[in-house]
């Protein structure tokens, strides 16, 4: 379940947040149920991340200034409270920078982008404050500007460690936090308790935005999904008309010749060599309607690329299912007329008027 708390402004400015903020997920993680609660300035699939200096030894400056490098300032725990995998080291402890440096966390894109072929886990980077962090983990990639934007390199730290480090900037930031709590069980029937508990802190702060964290996804991808449809549609009645259209021109051409097959047959040639030609001769219109159709589609579909996710322009799949649907239609479009013309008595066949 996630959801977002506004305060009112105050005189303590970001002090006073955190504190709210700490106290409220102390709460809440004694609700029964609950397995882990934290928040952030930011929700996957949600662009709110902050843009903060660091510097990795053996990386130039301008190097690091061209790559798209976001933080996301959290609560300890946020990343095990929205499911965020841990790859190698650890996760956020009590412990950290309490007489060490700072703990940070990394992605899987930073550290294939910065650290390439060795380990990053207990390194020192130089980055908020001015001063060492040290890096304790890798986490799985969160894809934070949405399911078709590849991730990007990207590290996290605590508000904890943050805070005393940045001044005043961060109370320019909103006074409003991204909460997540993640429990055993349907998260929605903890909403009234969550409620319960926001109001003994603070009677004034607002509850807004209560979601799951699925609902969050669904939500991103609500604009392409309408699309999709839409398009598929569309699609569906082409492929319809198409399908319809080939049968039809196929079988009237296999009945316009049927006078053809009255004289083939008087001439002695047999009911299945009759079959067979006619068989053989639609599948050869079939086949050279699917190969230009098939060159047609891989000429256009790369204009498709920016709708697909997950699937290339050329998918091999749709080409495959599409070009045997045609194929088996114009089949049966010429299977079912040949079955009837050799059927036909000669005599009547030759009389036949197109």
């Amino acid at each position: 379940m996630t959801f977002q708390v506004a305060l009112a402004a105050g005189p303590g400015g970001s002090a006073d947040r955190q504190t709210f903020n700490e106290d409220l997920i102390a709460r809440l993680q004694s609700l029964p149920g609950v397995q882990a609660a934290g928040y952030s300035i930011s929700l996957p699939l949600e662009v709110g991340l902050l843009r903060l200096m660091i510097q990795i030894p053996g990386i130039s400056e301008k190097e690091m200034f061209a790559t798209r490098l976001r933080t996301l300032a959290m609560s300890k725990d946020y990343l095990r409270a929205v499911g965020v995998q841990l790859v190698e080291g650890r996760f956020f402890t009590e412990t950290d920078g309490r007489g060490n440096p700072p703990a940070m966390l990394i992605n899987r894109a930073m550290a294939r982008r910065f650290f390439a072929g060795e380990n990053p886990i207990g390194k020192s980077v130089i980055s908020v404050g001015n001063i060492n962090w040290e890096i304790v983990g890798i986490v799985d990639d969160v894809r934070q500007r949405g399911l078709d934007a590849e991730p990007e390199p990207q590290f996290f730290v605590t508000f904890r460690d943050m805070l005393p480090r940045v001044g005043p900037m961060f109370d320019q930031l909103p006074t409003r936090a991204y909460f997540a709590v993640r429990t055993d069980r349907d998260p929605r029937p903890v909403v009234s308790s969550i409620r319960g508990i926001l109001r003994q802190v603070d009677s004034k702060a607002a509850m807004d935005n209560v979601t799951t964290l699925e609902e969050v996804v669904s939500n991103s991808i609500a604009g392409p999904r309408f699309y999709a449809v839409l398009l598929g549609v569309f699609a569906s009645v082409a492929v319809a008309l198409a399908l319809i259209g080939i049968y039809g021109i196929v079988a009237y051409s296999v009945t316009q010749r049927t006078r053809e097959v009255g004289i083939r047959i008087a001439l002695g040639a047999s009911r299945n060599e009759i079959f067979m030609l006619i068989l053989r001769q639609g599948m050869v219109l079939a086949v050279t309607g699917v190969l230009l159709g098939l060159s047609g589609a891989i000429a256009v579909t790369r204009y498709l690329s920016t709708l697909l996710f997950g699937l290339t322009p050329l998918d091999p799949l749709t080409f495959i299912s599409a070009s045997a649907a045609f194929l088996l239609v114009a089949i049966l479009a010429s299977y079912f007329p040949a079955h009837r013309a050799t059927r036909v008595n000669p005599v009547v066949a030759l009389r036949y008027d197109n």
